[in-house]
């Protein structure tokens, strides 16, 4: 099919969580199909707003759905030791995170379904996530086939801890597993005593959101028509790690990475003084954290102090300025930016390397433009894709499960001056050019939709 020929697609982006890795893939794909004639609307939360501008993509915001406390739970749970949270902070942070985001999300269904109804769709995209039943649902509603993207854009899903976790001893996984398990009754039996007004609130969020989605099937119409999809880096995992990793064999269709959008909109003043240290032939190291966890304070300061030693220049982005980095602002060698364009940065020639969280996007755009990578994984999936960028020998895993505990010294020293890194780095970036995805999902998506039309049409006339 030809993936110009879409210009009678309606396309709704529809999301009730406002993450920027989750929503930034589903922007992408919505933008491509723009870009080919396709009408593209999106439905996301007003905390996602700046995210979605910078794609150029038609929106409508729902109302909020984050909980108030996000900042200072994310902090913690970051900041927490691996027994400190398996035991306690994990259950917390569902309990006073999780909890009211998907309470949130779902109270927010109704004004979703409404908007999705005027807009008249003939295709879902949404992401594959907490909210996938509410997504379903709303495809049965407006009667249209939905595409679920799994944003990690890898085989995270499908493994076992075990595997990036080679370095810790049986006994080690085997108490976090007891730990994880006792939390949560641990948690409710704290809350419900010493906390009973907390409690209160938090039983009532749980029976709002289980009273919902129990009454799913009386809601909807006609079961969804899904397909499951996903755009990233899992195709050269299935290229170079096959038989160590386990992959998706056919449950979801794996497509290359979507081409990251380059801009420099707020940007002028970064780019000046990038464009400088290029022309000065400084290296600039990039350490950023992400927008949901915070840069740990001691590992920032350490790092950007040894890659300044090492002859670099070090921007960070971060919303919280670390004191112990002004004297670095001070002689210049540092510069703070609250927010940077991303994309746009590891784009341009100053940047030798990239300092990380590891988180699913940030890895897949630094393998897009040739960068080498630092990964300081904190939570979540962001051990299994720095274990990925250390398999695929185009990353330097820095402290974590799964990898020995060296000087930061050494592995900053690597990632700025190991030419053998580099050199992988620059080769698997020709090699995910050659398996993009973005003619492909056009051309899956326009075939979802006009096979589900032309079911529809011949269901009618007989």
């Amino acid at each position: 099919m030809d993936g110009d020929n879409i210009g009678d697609l309606r396309v709704l982006v529809a999301s009730l969580l406002p993450d920027a890795g989750h929503l930034t893939p589903l922007f992408q794909i919505g933008r491509r199909l723009q870009q080919h004639g396709a009408e593209v609307c999106a439905l996301i939360p007003a905390e996602a707003e700046g995210l979605v501008q910078q794609f150029g993509i038609p929106y409508q915001l729902l109302g909020t759905v984050l909980p108030d406390k996000r900042g200072m739970l994310l902090k913690r749970l970051s900041n927490a030791g691996d027994f400190s949270r398996a035991l306690i902070r994990e259950a917390s942070f569902h309990a006073e995170y999780i909890l009211p985001l998907t309470a949130n999300g779902i109270g927010r269904f109704p004004e979703l379904a409404e908007q999705a109804e005027s807009f008249e769709p003939n295709l879902i995209l949404a992401d594959a996530h907490i909210f996938s039943q509410e997504y379903r649902e709303l495809a049965s509603r407006v009667d249209c086939p939905l595409v679920m993207h799994y944003s990690k854009g890898n085989h995270y899903y499908l493994q076992q801890p075990e595997l990036w976790s080679r370095n810790r001893s049986r006994w080690t996984m085997k108490c976090l597993r007891t730990l994880r398990k006792m939390s949560s009754p641990l948690h409710y039996k704290l809350t419900k005593y010493l906390f009973p007004e907390e409690f209160k609130k938090q039983r009532e969020m749980s029976g709002y959101v289980r009273e919902f989605r129990a009454g799913y099937g009386k809601r909807a119409t006609k079961s969804a028509s899904v397909t499951e999809i996903t755009t990233g880096i899992a195709v050269l995992e299935k290229i170079h790690l096959a038989g160590r990793i386990n992959t998706w064999n056919g449950q979801v269709k794996i497509f290359g990475p979507m081409e990251p959008v380059i801009s420099w909109k707020g940007g002028e003043k970064l780019q000046q003084w990038l464009d400088l240290q290029h022309e000065l032939s400084v290296p600039v190291v990039f350490l950023a954290f992400g927008t949901m966890v915070g840069i740990p304070e001691g590992k920032a300061t350490r790092i950007a102090k040894v890659a300044v030693a090492q002859g670099c220049r070090v921007l960070v982005a971060g919303r919280d300025r670390i004191k112990s980095l002004l004297p670095l602002e001070s002689t210049g060698d540092l510069y703070w930016s609250d927010w940077v364009p991303q994309v746009a940065v590891l784009d341009h020639p100053a940047v030798k390397g990239f300092i990380s969280h590891g988180g699913s996007t940030s890895v897949q755009e630094a393998l897009w433009f040739g960068k080498p990578i630092l990964c300081v994984p904190v939570l979540w999936d962001q051990f299994y894709s720095s274990w990925i960028a250390e398999q695929l020998g185009f990353g330097v895993w820095a402290d974590g499960i799964g990898s020995p505990r060296r000087s930061v010294h050494w592995k900053v020293d690597k990632l700025i001056n190991d030419s053998t890194i580099r050199t992988r780095a620059v080769a698997l970036s020709l090699e995910i050019r050659r398996h993009p995805g973005d003619l492909e999902v056009v051309e899956e998506l326009a075939c979802v939709a006009r096979a589900s039309k032309k079911e529809w049409n011949q269901f009618g006339s007989g």
